[in-house]
């Protein structure tokens, strides 16, 4: 689906958007995520994106100058490339799953991944940026 990619000097920023406090209550076990600003950048821009049935690639810039990779994909999708490559199982990097590819969802998504359990997500779905 996609492999390591660093964040290149020269890339279309045509979705980027600034996240703060997305849900109240989040629990940060301690962090200092109460003041957390997310920047979140759609490779490519979301324009010719289907909502129901797509994945994207999607950079994640945290105030502390941390960068994630994270692929954000509908469950259609994954079943559409189960089909495309005439398999009947996926495995790849795990994408963050939404119900529709909207910035607004992929920024709640991706908001859940930082806040929640201390943010040990992270690790699991993004790809930390070197």
């Amino acid at each position: 689906m996609y492999g390591t990619f660093g964040y290149p000097s020269i890339r279309a920023q045509s979705e980027v958007r600034a996240y703060r406090d997305l849900e109240e209550g989040d629990d940060c076990a301690g962090s200092s995520c109460d003041d957390a600003v997310m920047k979140i950048e759609i490779v490519g821009g979301i324009d010719q994106v289907d909502p129901d049935d797509d994945n994207v690639d999607v950079h994640l810039r945290l105030d502390d100058g941390r960068v994630f990779a994270f692929v954000v994909a509908t469950p259609k999708n994954i079943y559409w490339c189960m089909q495309n490559e005439g398999k009947e199982y996926f495995f790849g990097v795990p994408p963050v799953f939404v119900k529709t590819l909207t910035i607004e969802a992929i920024g709640r998504a991706l908001g859940a991944v930082v806040h929640e359990d201390g943010g040990k997500w992270l690790s699991v779905y993004g790809a930390l940026q070197l």
